[in-house]
Formats: structure tokens, sequence, C-alpha cells
């Protein structure tokens, strides 16, 4: 076995186990194998991930234990995101059964993509303003869960009009951790509206 092989091998291996761990074994619960997913079951478990997410960022405004709940689910569901699209780009998308058209496999990448962006906006958003409320990691004051969306915006859009600004290492880390995802979920958006164009073309 080449060395390329071997590293790529132990990609598969970690991201395989990072989408079983989380994404899959909610659909053992259901008593839904790998091999018999269909577009609706990951349609409604992109929709109540997002639920969730939005659940637990309600709820940590009132019960500061939940925010760390929150820390961990949204790290979870970071890890998820990265997987499932490297996974994608280099393996290709093996959650479908077989029997899902070409076209409606390039719709799910689409889908999920969106799904994904708007997640990771949120999750950052609350990390932002979690940590802010406890460790000052921004120049602004714990304001409002909208003035940290706002930052979270233009940090994964890359934008940075530089009126809020990360003060620590805590706080730069994320800007540049939310910085990378963003990078890395645009360009996927693209290669993703790259191929639907494509397959019109093509038929």
């Amino acid at each position: 076995m080449s060395e390329t092989s071997l590293i790529l091998s132990l990609f598969y291996r970690f991201f395989d186990a990072v989408v079983r761990g989380t994404m899959l074994s909610v659909f053992r619960l259901c008593r839904l194998s790998r091999g018999n997913l269909l577009i609706r079951h990951l349609e409604v478990y992109l929709v109540g991930t997002t639920l969730m997410i939005v659940l637990l960022i309600s709820l940590s405004l009132v019960f500061h234990w939940v925010g760390w709940v929150m820390v961990i689910v949204g790290g979870l569901r970071i890890l998820q995101i990265v997987s499932l699209n490297v996974m994608s780009l280099l393996f290709g998308p093996r959650l479908l059964s077989p029997e899902v058209p070409e076209k409606d496999r390039i719709r799910w990448r689409f889908v999920a993509i969106l799904f994904s962006i708007f997640d990771i906006l949120l999750i950052f958003a609350f990390y932002f303003h979690f940590f802010n409320r406890l460790y000052a990691v921004l120049n602004i004051g714990p304001r409002s869960f909208l003035d940290h969306f706002y930052y979270s915006m233009m940090t994964l859009m890359t934008v940075g009009f530089g009126d809020i600004v990360p003060v620590s290492p805590l706080g730069k880390f994320l800007t540049v951790l939310e910085t990378f995802m963003g990078v890395f979920l645009f360009l996927f958006l693209v290669n993703a509206v790259m191929g639907r164009f494509q397959r019109r073309l093509d038929s």
C-alpha cells in the first residue's frame, strides 16, 4: 500500500467514523440502514438538526449550563459538516441508497451545503456570544445575540468591516476557524452549483 493511499484510508476511516457516530446513529435508532436512505430522510435530519441548534441556543440564554451542552453539540456539528463534505469530494457521496437518481444526489448536496452554512452561522454566533459573556473575547460588551450573529456573518463571508474584532486568543481562534469554514463551504457550494449546471448541459 502506497503512502498516499494509506493517508487517504486514514482520512476515510476518521471521517466515516464521525458520520457513523453522529448522523447514522440517529438513523439506526429509526431502523434505517445506510443502504436505504432516501432524500427525504436526510432532509428531515437537516431540518431537525437546525431546529435542535436553535432550541439549544434559545435555552442557553436562560440556563447557563445549556450553553456548555451547545458548545459540545456545535463542535460535533462542525466536525460532521467537514466530514460529510470531505468524504463527498474525495470518495463520492455514500449516504444515499443506490436507487436514488444522480440528479437527486446533486440536489441533496446543494440543499445540504445551504443548511450547513446556516448552521455554521448559528453555531459561531452562539460561540461568540457565549464566550464573550464569559471571557470578553471581542471588543464589544456582552450585547444581544443579534450583534454576535452579525459578526459571525461578516466573518463567514470574509468581509470583516473592523467594527467588531477579536481581542483574546480564544476570540482569534474562533474567528480564524469560522473564516476557514466560510472558504471551505463556499468552495463546495460553487462545486455543487457547477455540478448542477453541468448536468443540465449534458442532458
